[in-house]
């Protein structure tokens, strides 16, 4: 029993070698995208975490616009949305969950 428990798990330490190596660019390219992925959501996690600390009350709307209107030309969510071809609520999807995450953040650090 214990050298045929012994060959499974050789057996399956080279499968899972041949595995990782034969599509290791495919792993390597993933890892990446996630790292990129994740260091733009603690980008914007921050941007909108200093918001709340200037005014704890923002709306996400407000967090939104002053997050993608560098330059200010829009007044409102929906025309900066309908200025890029987009939706409102296409935004508002896209980041929610970071801004829930930055007032999550915000309650917990002590000021």
């Amino acid at each position: 029993m214990s050298k045929f428990f012994t060959t499974g798990i050789i057996l399956g330490l080279g499968i899972a070698s041949s595995l990782v190596y034969t599509h290791f660019d495919t792993i390597k390219v993933e890892f990446m995208k996630q790292k990129g992925v994740m260091k733009a959501e603690k980008l914007t996690i921050n941007f909108f975490f200093e918001l709340l600390k200037e005014n704890k009350n923002i709306s996400l709307d407000e967090a939104i616009l002053k997050f993608e209107n560098k330059d200010n030309e829009f007044d409102n969510l929906k025309d900066f949305a309908e200025s890029k071809q987009r939706t409102v609520e296409g935004y508002r999807k896209a980041y929610h969950h970071l801004f829930i995450r930055a007032r999550i953040k915000h309650s917990f650090v002590k000021f």
